[in-house]
């Protein structure tokens, strides 16, 4: 019985912290970092304003980024170990992108690597380079861009041009 108490108290104790380590201390406040993510959104400017996240760990790549009105650009790619040009959509060792419109159309997404129940679906042939032109111990650095489908439908297709990213590590 006393065991039982024991192991009681200290899942409180967990769950406790738990909880009081999630909460924000200020919640509407940006988190952009030393990083930068911008590209061109079916025209439009994009600048990652109040969110930017650039990891390089593991030989793993990922790139995300939002503005203050929700619209984001997250690409992930695995298997950099140098510099050069990588593909963003189907197949062995390629990345994949995806673009939220944010607030405009909360809830959806587009995808680089396509839409529907299969990839790449009929009609849309995903077409993504992420080029990396600097990559040291202190900075890593490039170049994107990709089309990407809407993942509900396929009805409509983003094209994300002109897309530049960079971090010092």
């Amino acid at each position: 019985m006393k065991k039982i108490i024991t192991i009681s108290k200290l899942a409180l104790i967990v769950l406790t912290l738990s909880i009081t380590a999630c909460k924000k201390s200020t919640p509407d406040a940006a988190v952009t970092g030393s990083g930068t993510v911008t590209a061109t959104v079916d025209g439009g400017a994009f600048t990652a304003n109040f969110l930017v996240n650039i990891l390089y760990t593991g030989n793993v790549l990922t790139i995300q980024g939002a503005d203050a009105t929700g619209k984001q650009i997250q690409i992930q790619l695995g298997s950099i170990t140098t510099t050069g040009t990588y593909s963003l959509g189907l197949g062995t060792n390629h990345g994949s992108a995806t673009y939220g419109p944010g607030i405009a159309a909360p809830g959806v997404v587009y995808s680089s690597v396509g839409c529907g129940v299969s990839f790449p679906q009929a009609g849309f042939v995903p077409n993504g380079t992420l080029v990396i032109t600097e990559l040291s111990a202190t900075k890593i650095a490039g170049t994107f861009s990709f089309n990407a489908a809407k993942l509900e439908d396929c009805s409509s297709v983003k094209n994300i041009t002109g897309g530049v990213f960079s971090k010092n590590l």
